[in-house]
């Protein structure tokens, strides 16, 4: 259901917005890690969990070292 409301949004010109608490728990072949990859826009907050924090680092190509970073991130 949530793969084909996606595409009727694009059709429609809308956005969808999805919240994962830790992305280390989506099995990778789910179908949620495709729908993650494809996003054009990631807000990150800080995972305390280092697999979360390196998960997030490998979906989305982000530079080495970034999960470090987005480890010490602060909880505002």
């Amino acid at each position: 259901m949530t793969r084909r409301n996606t595409k009727l949004s694009r059709a429609l010109s809308l956005s969808c917005q999805f919240a994962f608490h830790r992305i280390s728990d989506i099995p990778e072949d789910s179908p949620a890690i495709a729908m993650l990859k494809e996003c054009g826009t990631v807000p990150l907050y800080k995972q305390q969990r280092t697999a979360d924090a390196l998960a997030c680092e490998r979906m989305f190509n982000l530079p080495p070292g970034s999960a470090e970073v987005i480890s010490r991130l602060k909880l505002n």
